[in-house]
């Protein structure tokens, strides 16, 4: 009990304490050194000279910051990234369906769903979601396809957005998870951005309680770098813990975004995953290269997303997959 009660504690201040380290060690390094010339003297700069440095350079980091994120939140918002969809304050719909082949499982049929009412009378703070994704291993039985959709996932709820701006957000959801076994649930999440000239620095933290499932957390630092030639690197590291789960799931992915044009982009992915590691069984590689392509002004689109694992369970043995999905936006222009 008591080290249960550990593993809990541990879970909620693990994320606060590297938090507290990377602003303690982002302030140390403001501090500059004092001038020195070659011969051991101390140089003697005016205030207004200093002045006018600084603000030179403070322009630069802003156009150069502004540029950065600019170029990473047109990838974001082709490829739908969650974070648009965790902090979006109007009223949106959007569906997803499209068939999945794999070497070892064969053909299944994919569905997602999202959707996000805003309440105007509340100033968009307050909004009205759900969420569901759907992975029918037997497409050819109508039966089978709606008994899926009932033993699968699904979050409906309301959520308020605190705060958001370019640099953090906060918000948090209450709900109930549907599925198998109907649980309520509660969320809060929170994100901090840190702009270093031609990198930038994503902190995210998320924190949701279970009825059933008890606490489930998950840390997250992303890295995010704009090169020429309209690529884009991106490095994402995760660590997750539950509390009915034994260990710890770190996550690790490199991905490489390259924009052909306004229309069409791609995506390639390399990931790990490490479930309930140090003793993990289930430890899982892939790499996953999408093709994106909208088809229709910006509400239409096509994902096609060829790829590999190598899944421990498997020995890991190489198992090829391939996605051909349409996507369908609906939104208040």
């Amino acid at each position: 009990m008591i080290m249960d009660v550990k593993k809990k504690w541990s879970a909620l201040f693990t994320p606060l304490i590297f938090l507290a380290c990377t602003v303690n060690a982002e302030t140390n390094s403001a501090e500059q050194p004092i001038p020195v010339a070659g011969n051991g003297e101390v140089l003697v700069v005016s205030s207004e000279q200093e002045a006018e440095t600084e603000k030179i350079w403070d322009v630069w980091h802003s156009l150069v910051s502004s540029a950065v994120a600019d170029s990473i939140d047109s990838i974001d918002q082709f490829f739908g990234d969650d974070r648009f969809d965790d902090e979006n304050r109007r009223s949106r719909l959007f569906t997803g369906i499209g068939v999945k082949y794999e070497q070892e499982e064969g053909f299944s049929l994919v569905t997602d769903l999202s959707l996000r009412i805003a309440l105007p009378r509340l100033e968009n703070r307050l909004l009205f979601f759900v969420d569901g994704f759907v992975i029918d291993d037997d497409p050819d039985s109508i039966s089978y396809v709606f008994e899926t959709a009932k033993e699968s996932d699904s979050d409906v709820g309301l959520r308020r957005i605190f705060s958001r701006d370019e640099f953090r957000s906060l918000n948090t959801d209450i709900g109930i998870r549907l599925g198998s076994t109907s649980q309520v649930f509660g969320r809060v999440r929170g994100r901090l951005l840190i702009p270093m000239d031609l990198w930038q620095l994503q902190l995210s933290q998320r924190v949701t309680w279970f009825t059933s499932d008890g606490l489930v957390t998950t840390s997250e630092v992303r890295f995010d770098r704009p090169m020429a030639n309209d690529y884009l690197f991106r490095s994402t590291t995760s660590l997750t813990w539950e509390e009915n789960e034994s260990g710890w799931t770190p996550e690790q992915s490199l991905a490489l975004f390259k924009e052909l044009s306004p229309r069409r982009s791609w995506r390639l992915v390399l990931a790990g995953t490490w479930p309930e590691s140090p003793h993990t069984t289930a430890a899982n590689y892939s790499t996953i290269l999408t093709y994106r392509q909208r088809l229709h002004r910006d509400w239409l689109f096509l994902d096609i997303a060829p790829g590999v694992e190598f899944p421990q369970e498997n020995n890991y043995h190489a198992n090829a997959l391939i996605t051909a999905k349409f996507e369908v936006i609906f939104r208040k222009r």
